[in-house]
């Protein structure tokens, strides 16, 4: 988003380099000085600090309250309720796909949350199943 759209205050979605896919977070500054590529000095840096939990690159979930420094450009557009819900279901369904995970191994079943997905070998799901080899 342009340094120009974007006021102090406002809720956006935003992706935070090295950190998460997407957040919901809140404008605390924008026109901050900091480093781009290549060493050059930048003022269309924006701090933000998200308002809601998100889900991290690698699966793990970055809290409410976290700040951070990012460019203009990885400022998307303004939170809507749309995005709102969209980024609370992936945390919840990252929350519950762990406890599933955590409950299948508590039985015995070596299962891998991938996704949204668990997957478990054919002789786990058998006897999950009741079936027998």
């Amino acid at each position: 988003m342009e340094l120009d759209r974007i006021t102090p205050g406002q809720e956006v979605v935003v992706k935070l380099p090295r950190r998460a896919q997407l957040a919901i977070a809140r404008v605390e500054q924008k026109g901050v000085t900091m480093r781009g590529r290549r060493g050059r000095r930048l003022s269309n840096g924006v701090r933000v600090v998200t308002t809601e939990d998100a889900l991290g690159i690698g699966g793990s979930i970055i809290p409410a309250g976290h700040r951070q420094t990012i460019l203009s450009r990885d400022v998307r557009e303004p939170a809507s309720d749309d995005w709102r819900m969209n980024i609370r279901y992936r945390v919840e369904d990252r929350n519950y796909g762990q406890r599933v995970r955590t409950a299948l191994r508590e039985k015995g079943v070596r299962a891998r949350l991938q996704g949204g997905e668990v997957t478990m070998s054919v002789q786990d799901a058998g006897k999950l199943a009741g079936l027998s080899e």
